[in-house]
Parts: structure tokens; C-alpha cells; sequence
């Protein structure tokens, strides 16, 4: 098949392995991307009565591609802390007509997971570049284009920001100690990075040493305690700090607006409709959880947020929107 025969289609997979990275591309430019995950619409798509086509490409494939139909640069990137409601403001943002949004799809992270020590930077930079534009190309017909990123995510913002230096970002938190009992409640696959320590201490930044003296407590704070750290030093000046107490609301008033999207009145109505249902299953109405959630928490372990993670919030909450 010829790169312009694969310039709607997107990219659903990337293997990182000898004798060379592969990426599967599958033709999916007739879907809209409703489920609150990238993978949940592969899964989908698996699911239709008559399977669709793959095709395998070397990595290369992706340059070869951009010089026949260039890419579409990213409308905006929505940064989280983990279990803090950015499903909820990804879904707000999807119920738009138009409004394409691919969230946390699986391919950005295995080239962001690359080990550092192995990885020449620029490449990776420049596939991240190719990879996340082939995503828009392949919503050619959208009238905006986001990507939500993974949580561990944030640790690579240097990297996203050379590739995209002016795309505009939302960060979103929310109280740690309701994100801390989200976690240890249902673990996320970060979590479960603890039993392989290697992997954690170059994916996450955390010592192989200190990986060594931690329960699933400290482990999920010390990462905690990385995503927040990463949020607030984060130098993007024009970027929009969200707490979880600010939402709804905030997604379409200050949020879509800073992706250059301004919902009509019936949108608004739509909105607010949705917001009431539960982001990660839709067919239940949402109902507010945060004081149930903090009461799961161990004495020992809300010491620990307290101690480590409240400080850190704070500081956070000062770069929010209305702070």
C-alpha cells in the first residue's frame, strides 16, 4: 500500500522490537471516538460484525506519510494527576459535534516509555511529532482535534512541549487524598509498576532504593508526588490550572474557550446534560464520592498524604483558575 493510501488511517498499535518498530494502522476515519478510552473504541471496533483491514509499517512509515498529507497539529492536551475527573472534562469536550478526542492513546505511551538511557531524544521528539499529527490527519473532518494523555504522562512534558511548543494544555487535580483512595481502592497501571522496580525507576523517576522501602501507600504518594511536582513546575505560562471542585463548569467556560472552541447555547444545554452522567460509564448518573473515598483511607496513610501530598496541592491550587 502506498503512504498516501494510509494518510486517514490511524495508527492503533506500535511494537518496539528487533529487529525493528512496527506501527499497525487501521482505517477508522468513519468513526467518532465516544468511549471514554482510545483502546475502549478499539475494542469496538473488534467487536463490528466485519472485521477492518490492518496494515503493518515500519516506523518510518510515518515520515514517508507526513511529506504526501501532512499532519494536524493537536487543538489542545489535557494533563492529569490520575483519578482527578479529566475522563469528565475528555467526554465534555467529545459530546461536541466535531470535536475529536483521542484519549490516552496507547502508541504515545510506548514512545514516551522508552527507557531515557537508550532513547536518542530528538527521535523520539520527532516520532511523538509524526505520531500525534497522523491522529489528527486521520479526523480530517473534525473541527477540533485533543489528545488526553496518560497520568504518568506529565513526567515527559519536555519532551510533548519540543514536539508541540505551542499547542495549548489544561492541567487537572484534584484533593490527594481522594486521588490517593481512588488508587489504592483500584489500582492504575502505574501502580502496579511497584513489583517490577526497574521499570518504575525509568518510567517514573523513582529509586530503585527507595522503590525497595515502600508499601502500596508510600508508592502511590511518592508518584503522586511526582505528577504534582511536574504540574506545578510546569513552565507554560499560558496554561489552564483546573481543580476537580471547579468542574463542570469550568470545561465550558474557561476550558473548550482555551481550545478555541465556544459552545453555542443547545451545546450548553447538551453539556450540562452530560455532566451529570458518570465519565467512565456513562449509562449511571454521577454521584459525588469524595467524602466516601477519604474515609477509606488508613490513619497512617491520610498522615502520609497530609505530610507529603497537601503542601504540594496547595501550591497547585495557586496556579488555578479563580485562585
Amino acid at each position: 500500500m502506498e503512504a498516501i493510501d494510509l494518510a486517514h488511517w490511524t495508527p492503533v498499535s506500535l511494537l518496539i522490537e528487533p529487529p525493528a518498530p512496527t506501527i499497525d494502522w487501521c482505517n477508522l476515519s468513519d468513526l467518532t471516538f465516544s468511549e471514554p478510552f482510545f483502546g475502549q473504541t478499539l475494542i469496538r471496533v473488534g467487536n463490528e460484525p466485519v472485521s477492518r483491514e490492518l496494515v503493518t509499517t515500519d516506523l518510518g512509515a510515518l515520515r514517508q506519510i507526513d511529506a504526501v498529507a501532512p499532519g494536524r497539529d493537536p487543538d489542545g492536551f489535557i494533563f492529569h494527576i490520575s483519578r482527578c475527573g479529566s475522563t469528565l472534562v475528555s467526554q465534555l469536550a467529545a459530546a461536541l459535534d466535531g470535536v475529536a478526542v483521542l484519549a490516552e492513546p496507547d502508541p504515545i505511551n510506548t514512545l514516551l516509555g522508552l527507557d531515557p538511557a537508550s532513547v536518542d531524544v530528538q527521535l523520539q521528539v520527532d516520532c511523538l511529532r509524526l505520531l500525534i499529527q497522523a491522529y489528527g490527519r486521520g479526523r480530517a473532518n473534525a473541527r477540533s482535534f485533543i489528545v488526553k494523555f496518560s497520568s504518568w504522562n506529565l513526567l515527559y512534558l519536555d519532551v510533548l512541549r519540543r514536539a508541540f511548543p505551542d499547542v495549548p494544555c489544561v492541567f487537572i487535580a484534584r484533593d490527594p487524598a481522594e486521588v490517593a483512595a481512588s488508587i489504592l481502592g483500584g489500582r492504575t497501571g502505574w501502580m502496579r509498576l511497584r513489583e517490577v522496580p526497574e521499570r518504575a525507576q525509568s518510567l517514573l523517576g523513582i529509586p530503585l532504593e527507595t522503590i525497595a522501602t515502600l508499601d502500596d501507600p508510600g508508592f502511590c504518594v511518592a508518584v503522586l508526588e511526582q505528577f504534582l511536582s511536574a504540574a506545578i513546575e510546569a513552565d507554560i505560562p499560558e496554561a489552564l490550572f483546573v481543580d476537580y471542585s471547579a468542574l463542570p463548569g469550568v470545561v465550558w467556560e474557561h476550558v473548550l474557550p482555551g481550545f478555541g472552541i465556544q459552545p453555542t447555547e443547545p451545546e450548553l444545554q447538551n453539556l450540562r446534560g452530560v455532566a451529570k452522567r458518570d465519565a467512565k460509564t456513562p449509562g449511571n448518573t454521577f454521584t459525588p464520592d469524595g467524602t466516601r473515598k477519604r474515609a477509606t483511607l488508613s490513619p497512617a496513610t491520610a498522615h502520609l498524604v497530609e505530610q507529603r501530598l497537601r503542601p504540594l496541592y496547595q501550591r497547585y491550587l495557586a496556579r488555578c483558575i479563580g485562585s
